[in-house]
């Protein structure tokens, strides 16, 4: 069986990471899910040989704690990926629905091995960031309309 879509490329765009100074190694870490944010992007890509043939994901992640927070890194990064869509009769929505949910969470396990990768070079210890799902609910009014991909 065919994958539906296929990653054709991908870069980072944006990155940075930060050692944070107040960080303190006999202290326990401090997690907050708040100062975390994961935001995705989906775009078709204009002037393609077929409609929804090749889609742009793009996916931001920053960790920004507050400054009492016993932290190792701030950082972010912000990866791109083209990806090509192999669903000829599906209709636009579902496509664009596979795109959120599946090219981002393709893109954001590659993501989180760059910040661990990363953060592993710094003078504490590397940073593991925790899974995220991208899956959201269909709307009420498409729910009868669940179509199942082969």
């Amino acid at each position: 069986m065919k994958s539906p879509i296929e990653l054709e490329r991908y870069f980072v765009t944006d990155q940075a990471v930060s050692a944070r100074i107040s960080f303190s190694p006999e202290k326990e870490i401090v997690t907050r899910i708040e100062e975390f944010s994961v935001e995705s992007e989906v775009r078709q890509i204009q002037g393609t040989s077929e409609p929804s043939e090749q889609w742009e994901v793009t996916v931001t992640i920053k960790h920004q704690p507050a400054p009492e927070t016993n932290f190792p890194y701030d950082f972010r990064l912000t990866i791109a990926g083209i990806f090509k869509a192999s669903l000829t009769d599906a209709k636009p929505e579902l496509v664009e629905r596979l795109m959120k949910i599946n090219a981002s969470s393709i893109l954001y396990g590659m993501a989180r091995e760059i910040i661990r990768a990363n953060t592993e070079r710094g003078p504490w210890s590397g940073v593991v960031i925790p899974t995220h799902s991208f899956y959201e609910p269909k709307p009420e009014a498409n729910k009868a309309e669940e179509t199942v991909i082969e």
